[in-house]
């Protein structure tokens, strides 16, 4: 065989071109090269809340299959789904529009692990007897779209089905994988048997009005759930919202009116939007570290054993604890079918495309809790740590509360041992207006950080009135960039009392009327400033105070409970107590409150004016500076979902969850900066060694 006389040359330069081929891949984004990415895919690990999908409720359906039901009639034009037995099967992806009645049947998309589902309700009416209404066994993502004007409803039994049982269905709306609900529909749900959404990967609300009522949680999310643009009302036996990772939400309006905690996870943001919860215990709690004391609902002491595993319909029976279907069958539990001539074309295709029927996912841990949301009789604390990942890794331990803007109500009158805000670590306010209501008695916390795990509770921006118990209560750190304080009260104020903040000009900063009974106060807006002299009223009494410090504490009460930056209280003298005590002990200034008819702390007499010329015992007028809702809870009506709420001041910009890596009591704060090799990069790095390996065989081969 003769060679090639620049054989040598041509192998080379092959090799050459292999080589720099394999660097410009690795370093592409050095030279400004972007790569296409799915950022719907369930591997993708951006940290983008919301996709262009997610936010596209308006997509177009002249190539949709359309599927209308009536009764156990359902008529099918277009591929990928078929029926049967008075229920819907999605077995393609693709898109779909949905209507009509289902009177015992239910919707399943089971379609490949890489499918990407739309599907469009249009005034549909599912009542399901024994299984979730609407269900995701198997697929990458799919979108629930509510088409605008049409109103949706889901209604589940009390019971399932033993097959649904197996697969652990526990939610009216029931996803194995990814789900989006977006559009500017209304959808009601009813979850008589457990939660009203459960999603045991993501979930993302991006549209509509979605009013939920649920025997156990109204969302359930085993992942992040994220929300923005939708109007949200649950009514729920047990949380509001729980996801195991994380809550963000952007915007909307999230009203919560019954329920045992309002959201729980283990971060929990705000950037804005209306909030509202009435929780019986925890209004927001951040669970992400493990306690040895086993505070599963943020209660000291652990637990929530008053439901010993009991929902409303007696099942004692948790569902979350059920083992996953196997990966050699359906998930749903329908019988596989063989094509016949009593099933319809449609049926007979998707089928024999719909791969061998093994839909292989994560078995689901027979022994779990979902993190200790649900728990039984016998709850062990220890139970609540992952199933995957040691407690004391450090992606467990990212655990905090942050409220960058919008509204957040809490108010709860009749809690025990209850926390507005609670993190088992930080809690951090940046922006936004906040108003907390719980009543006085017993060791009920407006604010409760996890100073005993290292945690601060920082503030600065935002508006916020935080009323509730002295007995354990903890104030803001001194660290904070915003001014605040933290007002013990030990003869308690009434429900009703009106709380006002006025500065040296008589001007109202803050005025509330507080809906609890309280007996300690903290307040703080962007306004206040260290060195000047206020006013605070609590009713009819009143009290001049100079900021002498960012986190002032004032009072005549001592805690007699443990942990925090407790420095307030200190060593009596004669009416006004003084010092500041550190960390975690007493101390602090503070001067007694000034009863009307008696000495004033200022030691003006009853009936001399006070510094902004009023009369003792009199009220300014006061404008409507700050205003957080009037305690009173909003009718839930169908409404667009294309409300947009508007953000309040200081509503999260340019906050860098980053910055947080410098409040954390940690001995190394390094990061590695190393640049992992991912899977694709070592696919390409073979391909040019194959290509590098091939082109040397290929010249000794023309060499002979």
């Amino acid at each position: 065989m003769v060679s090639h006389k620049n054989i040598d040359k041509i192998c080379i330069f092959i090799i050459i071109i292999a080589l720099i081929g394999t660097i410009l891949f690795m370093n592409a984004d050095k030279f400004g090269v972007q790569s296409i990415v799915d950022e719907d895919a369930e591997s993708y690990a951006g940290t983008e809340h919301f996709t262009a999908n997610d936010l596209d409720g308006e997509w177009s359906t002249d190539s949709a299959t359309i599927i209308t039901c009536s009764g156990s009639d359902i008529t099918i034009s277009g591929n990928g789904a078929y029926a049967y037995d008075g229920s819907v099967y999605i077995s393609n992806g693709g898109y779909y529009v949905i209507s009509g009645t289902l009177d015992d049947g239910f919707i399943d998309v089971d379609a490949y692990s890489s499918s990407k589902i739309w599907i469009m309700l249009d005034n549909l009416d599912i009542t399901c007897s024994d299984n979730a209404c609407f269900r995701v066994d198997q697929a990458d993502k799919v979108f629930l779209t509510l088409a605008g004007g049409s109103v949706n409803t889901f209604t589940d039994s009390d019971s399932i089905s033993e097959e649904a049982e197996n697969d652990g269905t526990n939610g009216t709306i029931y996803a194995h994988d990814d789900l989006t609900i977006n559009g500017s529909g209304t959808l009601n749900i009813n979850g008589n048997y457990y939660h009203g959404i459960k999603a045991k990967d993501d979930l993302t609300i991006t549209g509509g009005t979605i009013n939920i009522s649920a025997a156990q949680d109204g969302i359930h999310v085993n992942n992040d759930f994220a929300t923005a643009n939708a109007v949200i009302g649950i009514t729920s036996g047990d949380d509001g919202i729980h996801a195991d990772d994380s809550v963000y939400i952007e915007s909307g309006t999230l009203t919560i009116n019954e329920c045992y905690e309002g959201i729980e996870a283990s971060t929990i943001e705000v950037a804005g939007g209306d909030i509202t919860v009435y929780p019986s215990d925890d209004g927001f709690n951040a669970n992400g570290i493990d306690s040895s004391m086993g505070m599963g609902g943020g209660g000291f002491g652990g637990g929530r054993g008053g439901f010993a595993g009991m929902n409303e319909s007696g099942n004692t029976s948790d569902p979350d604890a059920s083992a996953e279907a196997s990966d050699s069958g359906k998930a749903s539990g329908r019988p596989e079918m063989e094509a016949s001539a009593d099933m319809p074309e449609e049926a007979e295709n998707s089928t024999a495309s719909a791969g061998d029927g093994t839909k292989g996912r994560a078995e689901f841990s027979a022994a779990g809790t979902e993190n200790g949301s649900e728990h039984g009789a016998g709850f062990n604390p220890a139970d609540m740590q992952s199933d995957t990942e040691d407690s004391t890794d450090s992606e467990e331990d990212e655990c905090y509360i942050l409220i960058s803007g919008g509204n957040v109500t809490i108010i709860n009158e009749n809690g025990n041992d209850a926390d507005g805000l609670d993190s088992n670590k930080d809690i951090y306010i940046t922006g936004g207006n906040i108003y907390i209501s719980l009543n006085g008695n017993g060791s009920n916390n407006a604010i409760d950080f996890g100073s005993e795990n290292g945690g601060v509770a920082e503030i600065s921006g935002g508006t916020i009135v935080a009323a509730g118990g002295y007995n354990m209560a903890e104030a803001f750190d001194s660290t904070s960039a915003q001014a605040s304080i933290f007002y013990v009260y030990s003869n308690g104020a009434e429900a009703g009392t009106r709380v006002t903040l006025e500065d040296s000009a008589g001007n109202a900063l803050i005025d509330k009327e507080v809906d609890a009974s309280f007996t300690a106060l903290t307040i703080s807006c962007p306004e206040m400033q260290v060195g000047e002299s206020y006013i605070l009223y609590i009713g009819d009494e009143a009290e001049e105070i100079t900021l002498e410090e960012m986190s002032a504490s004032y009072g005549d009460a001592q805690s007699s409970g443990f942990g925090g930056t407790m420095n307030w209280g200190g060593m009596q003298s004669g009416e006004n107590f003084g010092g500041r005590g550190g960390h975690g002990g007493m101390g602090g200034r503070g001067g007694k409150m000034g009863r009307f008819g008696e000495n004033s702390s200022d030691g003006t007499e009853s009936g001399e004016t006070v510094t902004d010329g009023t009369e003792s015992g009199e009220r300014p007028e006061l404008p409507e500076e700050f205003s957080v809702g009037d305690g009173e809870r909003p009718e839930l009506e169908a409404q667009s979902g294309e409300t947009q709420m508007n953000h309040m001041h200081g509503q999260g910009g340019g906050f860098d969850r980053s910055q947080m890596n410098e409040f954390e009591d940690t001995a190394d704060t390094t990061t590695s900066t190393k640049k992992e090799v991912t899977a694709e990069e070592w696919l390409w790095i073979g391909i040019s060694l194959i290509a590098a390996i091939g082109a040397i065989i290929f010249a000794k081969i023309y060499r002979r």
